[in-house]
């Protein structure tokens, strides 16, 4: 199995893409690019409260509104050099003092030709409509939430909680056996 890193960044999921970070696949080989959940919070604030949870999910997925995505890439150096390049950009941009949108040239931290600069944003560009379609090459997820609890922990604010995640194309026999 392999070890994963997930955000919900969709910048920082193109990023990663356009740079090469390995995406994850299934246990089947095939790519699994991003998880797709909803839950009762996200199906309602989408229009489908008061429905059954699975009839909500799917026709919320028919529909295509997504639900909550959370991009995955495999953990690795290279996903790791890629992130640390991303922060250092996204924080030099940061420090713009105007807040403007400064040419890649203008930047301290970017030596590239205007050439190279305009094959890179086109790479991005193309790269951009596949990560943010991701969500509908996966199944979807349904999450149910047990009892939560609202705690502090070393100064953080946390909840615990359990909760069962099956997905929407679950065999009977599953959802029998999560007592969903």
């Amino acid at each position: 199995m392999q070890e994963t890193y997930q955000t919900q960044n969709t910048a920082l999921a193109i990023a990663l893409t356009t740079c090469g970070a390995e995406i994850p696949t299934d246990d089947s080989g095939n790519p699994a690019p991003c998880v797709h959940l909803y839950d009762r919070d996200i199906l309602a604030r989408l229009g489908y409260s008061g429905r059954k949870l699975e009839e909500a999910a799917q026709e919320a997925f028919d529909s295509g509104k997504k639900g909550l995505v959370v991009y995955q890439f495999v953990r690795n150096e290279r996903l790791y050099k890629i992130i640390k390049a991303y922060d250092e950009q996204t924080n030099a941009i940061k420090k713009l003092e105007d807040g403007s949108r400064a040419p890649l040239q203008s930047s301290n931290a970017i030596n590239i030709s205007i050439e190279d600069a305009a094959k890179m944003i086109c790479q991005v560009l193309h790269n951009r409509k596949g990560v943010l379609e991701a969500w509908k090459s996966v199944p979807a997820t349904i999450l149910i939430h047990g009892p939560q609890r609202r705690c502090t922990e070393n100064g953080r604010k946390v909840i615990k909680g359990s909760m069962k995640a099956y997905s929407l194309g679950a065999s009977a026999e599953t959802r029998k056996r999560l007592g969903v």
